[in-house]
């Protein structure tokens, strides 16, 4: 098993992973059961770094990088979000790495949010450009997958001569703008500079934080059912713990919220508590890897909410782990 990704669907998730030189698709329901055999998606060649997987209005989307024979490759399947039947993959882009850079390509590598229109955008690793250094920058560029082969070619949006293992935390939409990060290296430390872009009007913002602390994802709020704020928190594991902060609006720099605590289970659903800060979790939802505890949920684990219980699918060495915990379990977990 080279990568994997876990999303939530109205009737469970489904996890999509790289083994074998394939993609494959495994479907789970709302009690965390199996629900048939994994679905072949497309033959892949060398080895998988990173894999995404989205749906939206019946679509479904997987997109991955690989390296092969030298080369990395960025590319992307588009198909049937009810059927789960994919066409043809397309390249976005691809590059020949040193082999150091080769090793350094990783799971999050990849970032994909689907837009309020129902649009599918990927935050991904692009080919290295020139610094003003002299060396050869990491770059990481935004690709619009639903659109023709022209808009396809990505937009380089970020670059920097030394970026952490783990160097995007995700993307997501939120009241109208678009949040996401970039975790780089700086005196030996990492930091994430966290990245605001509003269309209308037209305004963008750039903030480091966490500093020292390991990137784990993003999490919109306002926009299911929460009743906050619209805007965005950022996990991280730093030597504090696991913290979270929250940028949401424009203007006011990233806020701490504390450390993230065990979920409480309501009559109706269950909550998630980030310092003094609630999060019902009223639907369906996923990316809550970083918002749980991480004796529940490890920094490499994919965590979602089927709406019955909670799913943990996690790579231990090469292989592919998935259990399914009820909201009493999760919160007890010593």
């Amino acid at each position: 098993m080279d990568a994997f990704d876990l999303r939530v669907r109205p009737d469970g998730v489904v996890i999509a992973y790289a083994a074998a030189g394939a993609l494959w698709l495994q479907r789970l329901d709302r009690g965390g059961d199996l629900i048939g055999d994994p679905r072949y998606v497309s033959v892949v060649g060398g080895r998988v770094r990173a894999l995404v997987a989205g749906a939206s209005a019946g679509r479904a989307v997987l997109a991955w990088l690989r390296v092969e024979g030298g080369e990395a490759h960025v590319e992307a399947s588009m198909g049937n979000g009810r059927s789960l039947a994919f066409g043809p993959p397309v390249t976005l882009d691809h590059w020949s790495p040193v082999a150091s850079s080769a090793g350094a390509l990783g799971e999050r590598d990849l970032a994909l949010r689907v837009t309020p229109t129902g649009a599918f955008r990927l935050l991904h690793r692009a080919a290295p450009m020139p610094c003003g250094s002299g060396m050869a920058c990491a770059t990481f560029g935004h690709s619009d997958l639903d659109g023709s082969p022209s808009q396809r070619v990505p937009r380089p949006t970020l670059a920097a001569e030394d970026v952490c293992p783990w160097p995007l935390p995700g993307v997501v939409d939120a009241g109208g703008r678009t949040y996401y990060g970039l975790c780089t290296v700086a005196d030996g430390q990492p930091r994430t500079t966290l990245y605001m872009l509003q269309p209308e009007p037209q305004y963008a913002q750039a903030d480091p934080a966490l500093e020292g602390c390991e990137p784990l994802g993003v999490l919109a709020t306002g926009e299911h059912g929460d009743r906050a704020a619209p805007g965005a928190l950022f996990a991280a594991d730093c030597p504090s713990g696991r913290e979270v902060v929250r940028l949401a609006e424009p203007g006011v720099s990233p806020t701490p919220l504390g450390g993230v605590l065990p979920p409480s289970c309501g009559e109706e659903h269950p909550a998630l508590h980030v310092g003094a800060m609630t999060l019902p979790l009223a639907t369906g939802r996923d990316r809550l890897e970083g918002f749980l505890p991480s004796t529940v949920a490890p920094a490499r684990s994919r965590v979602a909410w089927t709406g019955e219980v909670f799913v943990v699918a996690a790579l231990e060495g090469r292989t592919l782990t998935a259990r399914s915990l009820r909201c009493d379990q999760l919160a007890t977990t010593p």
